[in-house]
């Protein structure tokens, strides 16, 4: 049975209203339900808002602790970093 259905992650590829996504279409209920489990989302603003939602990157944490010049390194872990930024920022 044909279900088309477009699915949607931030990216690069589109510019919606919203802002720009890459599209992925799908056939089938189990490519579907496949796609979902792999990160992929059935509307727009879901994808946006999960993008947001997420936890900032190691890179992400590092950048805003140089520019606090909050002294760190490997050993520091992305927690113990994140509070670092918290109690300066």
């Amino acid at each position: 049975m044909d279900q088309t259905r477009m699915l949607f992650k931030v990216g690069t590829q589109w510019q919606l209203e919203s802002g720009r996504y890459d599209l992925l279409t799908v056939h089938t209920e189990a490519d579907y339900r496949e796609a979902l489990a792999a990160g992929w989302f059935d509307d727009q603003y879901k994808a946006k808002d999960a993008l947001e939602d997420a936890p900032p990157t190691r890179a992400e944490l590092e950048q805003r602790a140089r520019q606090l010049g909050i002294k760190f390194d490997g050993r520091t872990s992305d927690k113990k970093l994140a509070d670092l930024i918290e109690a300066k920022g």
